[in-house]
């Protein structure tokens, strides 16, 4: 299920993961920074890829999670197309 978080939500979140779904992660480090994450399995390996700080909103990284799917699909490496880019 997608769209689990709201943007204020995130904003607030107390340290820790939070998941927002289709592999889409808040991460909150325990000084208050925040991180989106992309988790997938590539080739039967479990892989976090960035999306950005705090400076990225919700939305954003909804649809930057949605380009990554989109390329995992295509059998795509998400990390290595960001790269090649």
């Amino acid at each position: 299920m997608l769209g689990k978080l709201t943007a204020r939500g995130a904003m607030s979140a107390k340290p820790g993961r939070y998941g927002d779904g289709g592999g889409l992660w808040l991460v909150v480090s325990k000084t208050g920074a925040r991180k989106w994450v992309f988790r997938f399995a590539f080739e039967r390996r479990v892989t976090e890829m960035g999306l950005g700080s705090a400076a990225v909103s919700l939305a954003e990284a909804r649809l930057l999670a949605a380009d990554a799917r989109k390329l995992l699909a295509a059998d795509l490496n998400p990390i290595q197309a960001r790269a090649e880019a």
